[in-house]
This record gives structure tokens, sequence and C-alpha cells, in this order.
């Protein structure tokens, strides 16, 4: 796959475009205010109704930008209230822009990613680095806007798997958001997913789904009306909000951040008049596991009866008073029913996990089946509590090595039936050995090394523990890492060093 580039400039108009695209893709970004909006080229490769189709609005200049909260200051990530440290620069995998504004320097990143579901590159990573770059503590936070926009208009609605679509102002906070959301198009051509839980990405503290002018007028803290309908080519159009609160960084302390967007991929299965499509995560990183199914009745008749039923992997279970199978009666030609579950399970699981949907349509005499089988990726340990701290001292000298045999140590002890007058200590029928210097060193090198193997076990399984409960190591974590596995492996060397003696 070859990515390639395009600098274009628009001088009546005092703002410039770079170009970077791939075979699905096309990155349009601002040179003047750090916007940018995306365009499909073979977009879905099996879709070529999508070919050629704007993913967020491409207005000049471009309406999808990021805010940036300093100290409950808010300012329009590019704006002329900070400077640019670095214009935006085409790199080897994307655009790559620094701007900084009240002493924090921010790097946004777009680059393209791997589809969640198909695993091709049809997908945009869109990432900041916040760098407080003064000498003081400050309160920085960011928000994403992405203006969708879907061939030739806005959208009216967005589907949340496991809890259907919405079509007025809605806001999620912390728990309740969902790993993704996706939207389609008025003429079903064109449908994209934003990834908001996952590997490498950063949870959002609060998405937030609203028209775009109501979002870019409130550049942070806005009030929604849960009654006002979503409309297409309206300023009520669709938009999205992705909020990362507000954290103090330290001096020279760093904030990550990423999301993902893209083409919209469901895997579906399909038989005679009847098509299913499954959406859940392909990697799960802890319990309940959310299951969605979509199917679709395309026959000519009408059908008495259409069951949806969940045939879950061993060990995992529904929450009590829930269905593993779900009926529908009398459904039309060109209807489409929804099915949804939370799997559950307890204790510490990995591995992947297959789960089977069956459909069962009934027509008079006749009986038609689908089954499906797609699985899941999870690896979950189980912890009652867990306390981290990034800055572990280095460890003190071991207190539990045993002391170095000598000629008056009373260690080990070996059985014997005889009495031994040379070199050793005798008390009835037991014989307490000495050794000479040469054995000696040799016991104290494997004691420190049992040692060595007890604390590198230890900062394993620590290190292991802050990676499954964190979304992504702070920059300060890494930094800890390396300083710890740079003490160890001098400790190697040392022992190395010492290790010199004649077997």
């Amino acid at each position: 796959m070859k990515s390639f580039w395009i600098c274009v400039f628009f001088p009546a108009s005092f703002w410039g475009l770079l170009v970077f695209s791939n075979t699905y893709l096309a990155l349009y970004h601002d040179e003047n205010q750090a916007a940018f909006y995306i365009k499909t080229l073979e977009g879905d490769p099996d879709t070529p109704a999508d070919n050629n189709s704007y993913l967020l609005y491409h207005k000049l200049p471009p309406t999808t930008l990021a805010t940036i909260r300093i100290n409950n200051e808010d300012i329009i990530f590019g704006s002329e209230k900070g400077h640019y440290e670095q214009r935006p620069k085409l790199i080897s995998n994307g655009i790559s822009t620094r701007w900084s504004v009240r002493g924090i320097t921010i790097e946004q990143t777009l680059s393209f990613a791997p589809n969640p579901v198909t695993g091709i590159s049809n997908h945009v990573r869109i990432s900041y680095k916040l760098l407080n770059a003064t000498k003081k503590n400050m309160s920085v936070g960011l928000r994403l806007l992405l203006d969708i926009y879907l061939r030739e208009s806005g959208v009216s609605s967005f589907e949340i798997p496991g809890k259907g679509k919405i079509t007025k102002e809605t806001d999620f906070y912390r728990e309740s958001i969902p790993e993704y959301w996706y939207t389609t198009s008025q003429d079903k051509s064109v449908m994209v997913r934003g990834s908001l839980k996952g590997i490498e990405l950063t949870p959002p503290s609060r998405v937030v789904f609203a028209s775009w002018n109501k979002l870019y007028d409130n550049l942070w803290d806005i009030s929604l009306n849960t009654s006002q309908s979503l409309q297409p080519s309206s300023q009520y159009s669709g938009a999205v909000g992705l909020y990362y609160d507000p954290v103090t960084l330290a001096p020279n302390q760093s904030l990550f951040i990423t999301s993902l967007y893209g083409i919209h991929s469901e895997e579906s299965f399909s038989t005679n008049d009847i098509s299913l499509s499954l959406t859940f995560p392909e990697e799960v990183k802890a319990p309940p596991v959310p299951i969605s199914a979509e199917v679709a009745y395309n026959g000519k008749v009408s059908l008495d009866s259409l069951s949806i039923s969940l045939s879950p992997p061993k060990g995992f279970t529904l929450p009590e008073g829930d269905s593993n199978t779900i009926t529908y009666l009398k459904v039309n030609p060109a209807d489409k029913r929804k099915a949804f579950w939370n799997l559950q399970r307890t204790g510490s699981i990995a591995g992947n996990y297959p789960l089977t949907v069956t459909i069962t349509a009934i027509a008079g005499s006749q009986t038609n089946t689908l089954s499906a089988t797609k699985s899941f990726f999870i690896n979950y340990r189980e912890m009652s509590s867990l306390i981290i701290t990034t800055n572990i001292p280095l460890p003190e000298t071991p207190t539990n090595t045993s002391p170095l045999p000598s000629p008056l140590s009373l260690s080990p002890v070996v059985v014997t039936n005889t009495i031994v007058i040379t070199n050793t200590i005798t008390f009835t029928n037991i014989t307490l050995k000495t050794y000479p210097p040469r054995i000696a060193s040799k016991i104290k090198e494997i004691q420190t090394l049992s040692q060595l193997i007890d604390d590198l076990t230890r900062e394993y399984n620590l290190w292991l523990a802050i990676y499954r409960n964190s979304e992504r190591l702070s920059e300060q974590n890494i930094q800890e890492l390396s300083r710890r596995l740079l003490y160890y492996e001098e400790k190697i060397r040392l022992l190395q060093g010492t290790n010199t003696s004649t077997p």
C-alpha cells in the first residue's frame, strides 16, 4: 500500500491545505487554523458506493477542530492566541502540527490506522500530546469536535451498540461511555465509526452528540436540550464532542490523548432472504461483553415469527432475568430487527472465545435458519484492589538472604551415619559440613542470583499490573520503568563480573 501527499495552496483565501492519502482515505489539513477533514478514495473495498465521499465537513476553513482548556480558559487549537512551533508538516505516515499557548505545547498527529474489524487502513488515528513547558503546575484538558458529514449531508442519528439509536441531543459520562458509535449516510452508501475505548485509545470523560453549531458556540461548557432532534443539512446536523477533562500537569509533564475515526465495517452473514450483522469488540478489556445482532429480512411474504438466539461461550452467562432468545412476531418484508446482550463472567480469564447467534424465521410451514459464529479475545485479571505508585524506590539491600557458610556455620545439614574427623563438627549422627572458599563463593553467587530473580519477578508483576489496569502508561511511568531496567541490567552485569572463578 502506497501513501502520497499533495500540497495545495489557495492564495485568494489566505490559507493552504496539506493532503496526505493512502489507497482508502485522504487527509486534508488546513495550514492556517490547524483543523482538518477526511475524504474517502476507495473507502471500504467491498462497498464501491462509498468512494470519493466526505467523512467530515469540508468547508474551508475546516470545522473539525480541538479546544484546549488551560486553567479554565478555552482556546481553539491553532488560533491566533498561540503560536506555531512547527507548522503542519508531512511525516512518514501522516501530518504533524506543534502549537503553543500559555506555556502549554500541543502536538497533533493525524495518521492512518487499521479498521478494528477488517484490519484495512481506512481509519484515522487522531493523537495529541500536551506538554507543560512552564515552571508551575497547570490544569490542562482537551475537547475534540468532529463535524460529521457523509457524502452530501450531515447526519440525524447515531447508533450505539447495545443502546440503540440516538436522534436527539445526548451525552454519556465515563463508565456509561460505549466502546464506539457509528452512523450511516441517508442513502446508506457510507458508514463511519468513532472508537472510544480499546487498545492505544484514551477513553474520554464525556461524549456529546449534538449540533455542530451548539458545540462550536460553546467551546467547552454546554447545556443539552434532550428534546432537540438532530437534523441533516441544517443548523442541527449531528456532530460529536469528545471531552478529556483537565488534569494537573507538573512542569515538563505530558498528557497523551488518542482517538480513532473512519469507515465502519460490520461482519455480515446471510442465507436466502435473511442477513445477520454481529457487532461486538474484537478485544474485550473486561466483562461484561456487549453483543449486538441486527437481522434484515428481504423475503416476499411476511414472517409469522423471527427468533434471534445467542449461544454464549463456555463460562459466560447473561444477567439474571435476561433471555438467550428474543422472538419477534409478524415481521414484514424489508423489516429489520435487533437484539442486545451483555455477557457476564467472574474471575480471571484469557483467550479467544467464540459465540454463536442463530436466526430462525418461520412463515407458515416453512422454516429458514441461519447460524453465525464469531470470536472475541479477552485477557482479564480480576484484582480486588491495586495500589500503584510510579516513583518506586530502588530495592534496599536484601534482608532475607541467608548468611554465607563459614567454618562455624550450622548450615546446610547433612545426615550421615559415620563420624568424620577432618573438616567437620560432629554431634552424634548429624554432621555439619563446612566449605572451602571457592565453594562458598559459588554459594554466594547462587544466593545473590536467587534474590535478583525474586526482585525481577516482583518488578515484572508490578508493571504487568500497571499495564493491565491503565489505558496507557504515562511518560513518567515509562521513564520509571526505563530507570529500573537499567538498575537491574547493572546488577546482572556486576554479577557476571564477579563470576570469574575457575570451576
